[in-house]
C-alpha cells in the first residue's frame, strides 16, 4: 500500500522538460496517447540494428517528443489527418523492416483521434478530464472499452480469458503519480493501489529464471535461441 502511494512507488518518463504543454490537460491527454503507443519490444532486434542501439521505448519516447513539439495538445483531428509517412518520420522508421512497427503505430494514433471526435471530444485532454476521474478501476475500464484496438489486450488461452491491460492500468497509474495533488477531486483514486503489477516481458523472464514458470523444451529451446 506504502509502495503504490508514495511519489516513488511508480516510475515515470515525464515530457514536460520537451515539450510546452499549454495546460495541465494537455500533458494528461498526452500521457494517454504515449502509453497507447508505448509497444514494440518484438522489434528490439532490429530496431537495435537500424535505431543506433536504442530499444522500443527510446524508440517511441523520442517520436513522442517529437510529435507533442509539432502539436503538443494532440488534438483528435490532427491525430486523424497523420499518415504512415508522417508516423515513420516522427519516429524514425523508414526502413523497411520497421514499417509494421510504423503501421500499428499509425492504427493506434489513428483509432484514438477518430474515437475521440465520434465522442465528441477535441483533444486527449478533453476526454481525460471527463472520463478519467474518482476511481481507478473505471478509468482503465474507460480506457480498454474507448480504444480497444490500442488498449483491450485480451486473450483467450485454453479456454480462460487473460486480461493484460498493462498500458490502460500505466495510463492510470502515471496521471494519478503525476496529478493527483494537483487534482486531488478527479485523480486521487483511493482504489489504485487495486490495479495490478505491469505485465512485462521483464517480469515472465524473471519468473522463468526463478523457476516459477517452467518451459516446455521446446519453447525454452526457442527462447534461449533468441
Amino acid at each position: 500500500m506504502s509502495f503504490v502511494h508514495s511519489n516513488e512507488g511508480l516510475s515515470t518518463n515525464r515530457f514536460n522538460t520537451e515539450i510546452s504543454f499549454p495546460t495541465s490537460a494537455d500533458e494528461v491527454g498526452f500521457i494517454l496517447v504515449a502509453h497507447g503507443l508505448d509497444f514494440g519490444s518484438g522489434f528490439r532486434y532490429v530496431l537495435h540494428k537500424h535505431r543506433n542501439g536504442l530499444g522500443a521505448w527510446l524508440t517511441i519516447r523520442a517520436g513522442l517528443v517529437k510529435m507533442g513539439q509539432e502539436n503538443p495538445t494532440c488534438d483528435s483531428k490532427w491525430l486523424v489527418s497523420l499518415s504512415i509517412e508522417d508516423v515513420q518520420k516522427f519516429f524514425d522508421l523508414q526502413q523497411e523492416q520497421l514499417l509494421p512497427l510504423a503501421e500499428q503505430l499509425h492504427t493506434s494514433i489513428h483509432e484514438i483521434g477518430s474515437r475521440l471526435l465520434a465522442t465528441g471530444f477535441n483533444t486527449p485532454g478533453d476526454f481525460v478530464m471527463s472520463h478519467m476521474t474518482k476511481s481507478a478501476e473505471n478509468a482503465v475500464k474507460c480506457i480498454v472499452e474507448n480504444f480497444p484496438l490500442t488498449f483491450n489486450d485480451e486473450y483467450e488461452i485454453r479456454g480462460e480469458q487473460v486480461c493484460l491491460y498493462k498500458k490502460a492500468q500505466l495510463v492510470v497509474s502515471e496521471i494519478n503519480l503525476l496529478f493527483r495533488e494537483r487534482f486531488p477531486d478527479l485523480f486521487a483514486y483511493s482504489d489504485i493501489d487495486t490495479l495490478t503489477a505491469f505485465v512485462d516481458n521483464v517480469v515472465v523472464a524473471m519468473l522463468r529464471m526463478n523457476d516459477v514458470v517452467k518451459c516446455t523444451e521446446d519453447l525454452a529451446k526457442r527462447i534461449d535461441e533468441g
